[in-house]
């Protein structure tokens, strides 16, 4: 229970005098246990011209609030965190169980180091707010407004942040394990790290630059770490992907189509049950998305290799060849995206399992994790749907929690929802010939449907861990490129590494034939 006293004062004192007060007396703990100070502070009138509890730059320190009611009040400007000198015994601790901030107004309030436990703040005003370091486990912020507050190092661990007003909000070092962001419209705060510093310039169209010799691009490649890191920074992989044609948008397979986007989960599964000893094999199922995007099912992975003469074969790809060996095929072009080496993740990695299980949810509840296809709802709208709002998202995670601890037993579920929005560059295990040849890799993500980097960063910056430069291939090149390629043994059947391939190598051979002279 409250003390009675420390209660009569703080409803009686206007904010010099208590301030006054607390100043005097730093090392008295103030207990407001279990009061509902709300219905106390307006019984004397100590309300503001918007009708809200008045508690506006109240010194709190040094209080203990465990299951207080401070609904509709207003603390902007107030000090609530615990500091408190180290060698007094009798300081409350630096955290707060259960305490009541519906609909109040903590603008500007301090919260340093602060640990609200379940506490409830659904609705609250938290701009500008500083929680630096603050630990909110379990609590309720749906509808909560977090614009421009401070959240270096806040830990939202199993908190709910439904329909919370996010913009302007750098959660970019926070801790998003388990966060719920339904409704959130995340895409409108800092969620990642500028990675300007290791990457330079987010995009590079070096159309300027084309590439016409396999020599010229070999000497460019000299200079690629310098090109990449001006600062000397080591440990750099690059990774390249070539294309016939300059086409709009660096999409995967399966977000070319809506059909085929739209059908995700049961693409894979369709396969499956045609063909189940060519796929049940596989315990991960990333090694099953693998399989299916090498049989040419549509899939969310996007091809890219480590072989810079492979990029440059696909990128030198002719449908149209016309007499005199000239290319009618538009001009080619090779993306080139430089990576740090801590920045690949392996094929058997937890976040490459959440983000490949990720793909076995249905189109509305990957819309519903994501909040890509809501608006923001109201709080109205929230407090109204709660139950239905907590159970459909309990069953969406359940079931994703559930695909997961199948291929991994001892998975811990800490799924960082950060981990949703970022772009991986994976290295699979290359199960298969043509893989090997390759020197394949993939780029996988759950939120983001194309892979430029400006694209990427038009929603969340820092979330591509790439530079990405883009250079042309002319179509009048193309053909001496595949000649000067198929010299250093670069051609169909190297790559193909399939009997069907040697056998048309062996024919083009007889017939005196470019192996990889393309025909329309």
């Amino acid at each position: 229970m409250a003390n009675a006293e420390h209660v009569k004062r703080l409803v009686e004192s206007d904010k010099e005098s208590w301030n006054s007060w607390r100043m005097n007396n730093p090392y008295e703990p103030i207990d407001l246990r279990d009061e509902n100070l709300e219905w106390c502070l307006r019984r004397n009138s100590k309300v503001t011209p918007e009708g809200l509890a008045d508690l506006r730059g109240f010194d709190l320190r040094m209080t203990f609030l465990h299951e207080a009611i401070l609904s509709n009040t207003d603390l902007s400007g107030a000090v609530i965190n615990a500091a408190f000198p180290p060698a007094l015994s009798a300081a409350p601790p630096a955290e707060y169980n259960k305490v009541g901030f519906v609909g109040s107004r903590l603008v500007g309030t301090t919260l340093r180091n602060v640990r609200l436990n379940e506490c409830v703040l659904t609705g609250a005003d938290l701009s500008g707010a500083d929680l630096t370091d603050a630990k909110l486990p379990g609590s309720y912020l749906e509808g909560a407004n977090l614009g421009d507050a401070k959240l270096r190092g806040t830990d939202f661990t199993d908190t709910d942040l439904t329909g919370a007003h996010l913009e302007g909000a750098d959660l970019s070092s926070a801790t998003l394990v388990r966060t719920n962001l339904w409704h959130s419209e995340v895409w409108k705060a800092k969620l990642f790290k500028s990675t300007e510093t290791r990457h330079g310039s987010q995009f590079v169209n070096c159309g300027c630059n084309k590439l016409s010799k396999v020599s010229q691009f070999v000497r460019r490649l000299e200079r690629t770490d310098d090109v990449a890191h001006p600062d000397g920074v080591s440990g750099l992989v690059v990774y390249f992907r070539g294309e016939p044609e300059m086409y709009e948008q660096l999409r995967p397979s399966l977000m070319r189509h809506d059909e085929f986007r739209l059908a995700e989960d049961r693409l894979l599964i369709e396969l499956i049950t045609r063909r189940p000893e060519d796929l049940e094999s596989h315990r991960l199922f990333f090694q099953r998305l693998v399989m299916a995007r090498h049989y040419e099912l549509p899939t969310r992975l996007l091809d890219i290799t480590r072989s810079p003469l492979v990029g440059l074969y696909y990128a030198s790809g002719c449908a149209c060849m016309r007499p005199g060996g000239v290319c009618q095929s538009p001009d080619g072009v090779l993306h080139e995206f430089h990576v740090t080496r801590s920045d690949v993740k392996p094929f058997d990695s937890d976040t490459v399992s959440l983000l490949a299980n990720f793909t076995r949810l249905n189109w509305d509840e990957k819309s519903e994790i994501l909040t890509r296809r809501m608006n923001q709802i109201n709080l109205k709208d929230i407090l109204d749907n709660a139950k239905t709002l907590e159970s459909r998202r309990d069953r969406t995670f359940t079931r994703l929690r559930h695909f997961i601890a199948q291929e991994k037993p001892y998975w811990e579920n800490r799924i960082d929802m950060r981990d949703l929005f970022r772009v991986l560059i994976v290295e699979p295990q290359r199960q298969f010939d043509r893989l090997r040849a390759h020197s394949g890799a993939f780029m996988l993500s759950a939120f983001h449907e194309r892979f430029e980097r400006w694209a990427v960063d038009r929603y969340f910056p820092g979330a591509a861990p790439y530079r990405h430069l883009r250079f042309v291939v002319p179509h009048d090149a193309k053909r001496e490129i595949r000649r000067q390629l198929a010299t250093l043994n670069i051609t169909e059947e190297t790559l193909m590494a399939d009997l069907q391939s040697s056998a048309k190598a062996v024919k083009d051979e007889m017939l005196g034939r470019d192996h990889d002279q393309e025909r329309g």
